[in-house]
Order: structure tokens, then sequence, then C-alpha cells
């Protein structure tokens, strides 16, 4: 005897699948990977799509955690989790957050990856190396005025430029990035002071509803509070930690839950940390 499917039970379960597709879907969007370089150079996975930033350098100028050459060699070479990265950002053109013989390696070796970075850096990228005409096609040069913000759209991903002072000097064209990745966002404040805050006051980044903010060291302590009123992040990253600090810090963090109930401090490269914002679950892993 054959059996058949009633038709109601059928549609009823590729409606299911779907919806549970649906679901898996949407929770992969919401998740990140964070891997940490050195320094303010982090790794950023999500939504299948990956973003290097201000990780490609190789000196901490005897104050700054820096990447080995084993590392820089492992990311300009592109062997995982290094392949495939579709943005390379740096927030401002200082030798331990940018490289330009780095950056002009990677992009000769890497074809797709576009480069987003303020006028300075690809200035000093135009005068040191020589760059063809389709490599400058894939550099993105961003400097909006000071306390002013830049938005550049691609598919389905959105990065948004925020000027601001180098701590308190603005000869450095210092570009703080909001990062959409279409389900995750994240804030990178590059070198900027918990002050800057106030240079934003028209612009209202509470509203991006921030997931990720990673923050100069300048933020901790009551620069939190500060911190909290205008972007209210729900996890934050401390970078841009001297050396000497790093296990102070640390120690701080563990201890003050209170306060720091949110953050990481990253000590040792590719150190990794995987948010999933969708379930509010925190998994941590090491590569």
């Amino acid at each position: 005897m054959k059996h058949f499917l009633h038709p109601v039970f059928l549609i009823f379960s590729i409606f299911i699948i779907g919806c549970a597709e649906k679901l898996e879907n949407k929770a992969l969007d919401n998740r990140i990977v964070v891997t940490y370089i050195a320094n303010e150079g982090f790794l950023l996975e999500s939504n299948g799509k990956k973003v290097l930033i201000d990780a490609l350098f190789n000196t901490g100028q005897d104050r700054y955690a820096y990447p080995d050459s084993l590392l820089v060699t492992e990311m300009v070479s592109g062997n995982p989790p290094f392949d495939n990265i579709d943005y390379l950002l740096f927030t401002h053109h200082h030798p331990d957050h940018y490289n330009d013989s780095l950056a002009y390696a990677f992009l000769l070796r890497h074809p797709k990856t576009k480069m987003i970075c303020s006028n300075q850096v690809f200035d000093q990228l135009k005068n040191y190396q020589n760059l063809d005409s389709e490599i400058k096609k894939r550099i993105i040069a961003v400097t909006p005025d000071s306390g002013k913000v830049k938005t550049r759209k691609f598919e389905d991903f959105k990065i948004t430029l925020c000027r601001t002072g180098h701590g308190d000097a603005f000869d450095v064209e210092n570009n703080a990035f909001v990062i959409d990745f279409g389900g995750v966002k994240v804030f990178h404040s590059g070198d900027s002071w918990k002050e800057a805050m106030y240079e934003w006051n028209s612009i209202d980044l509470r509203k991006d509803s921030i997931d990720l903010a990673l923050v100069n060291a300048f933020y901790a302590g009551d620069g939190y509070e500060l911190l909290n009123e205008k972007i209210a992040p729900k996890e934050i990253i401390l970078i841009h930690m001297k050396n000497e600090h790093l296990d102070m810090f640390a120690d701080i963090i563990a201890r003050d839950t209170a306060i720091f109930y949110n953050s990481t401090l990253f000590k040792y490269s590719m150190q990794s940390k995987t948010y999933d914002f969708y379930n509010d679950n925190l998994n941590i892993s090491n590569r």
C-alpha cells in the first residue's frame, strides 16, 4: 500500500523548516568572532565578512604590544584565519597602528580586499609605495571634518567614520569607526580620548545600538560613565593599553566587576572571543 503525505502536513513541515533556517541565519548574523592581534589591532568576523583593523604594523614604539614577525607573515600571506579579508581598516597613520610597506604587500597579495583609511594614511601610502591604478581603485580614503561623520555603504555592510582628535591633538587625522556587519555593530575608538564623546554632540551614536565597543584605555574609570551615556555598548574591549599597565588593569577588571562587568582586556596575540548577541550568550575560546 502506498502512503502519501497529507498536503496540509507537507506545507506545515516546509514552513517549520523555513522558520528554523531563518532563526539559524539570524543567530549567525548576530554573532561575531573577535581575535586580538596587538595594541588596537583586531580581526573581526561576522555575517560572512572579515575585517582587519589597525593590525598591519611591526612596532609598539617601546610602549605597546605589536605582532611578532611570524604573525605579520601569517596575516600578509593570508593564512587562516586571515584568508579572504574583505576590508582592511586603519584609524590613523602612526607606526603602532599602520605600516605602509605591510599594507602595500597585503593589497598586492589580496586583490579582492578593499582598504578604508584617512586621507593622511592614503597620502603616506602613495608617497612611499608605487601604487598602480588597480590598487588605488580599492582604497577608499575618507577624512570627515572634526566632530563629523561620513558613511560608506557596501552590499550587506556599512562603515561610518567619525573624525576626532588624536588625544588632544588635531593635526593627526584620527578616525573612529562604526562597523555595521548587518547584524552586529562594532565601535572602534582609534586613538581618541574619552573627551571625544563631546566632539560628537551633534551625533547620536546611542541610536546606532552598538553591540561591541573597542575603546582606548583612556576611557577606563570615569570615562565609562560617559561611554555608557553617549554610546551604551553591550560589551566593551579595552585597547591601546601600555605594556606596563596590562597586569594592573587586568587585576582591576577582575576585581571591580561593578564597573567592568561587561569588559575584556586581551593580553596575548591571537586570543579570541565569540560574542553571540542574538542569544545573549558569550563564549570564550583561544585559537
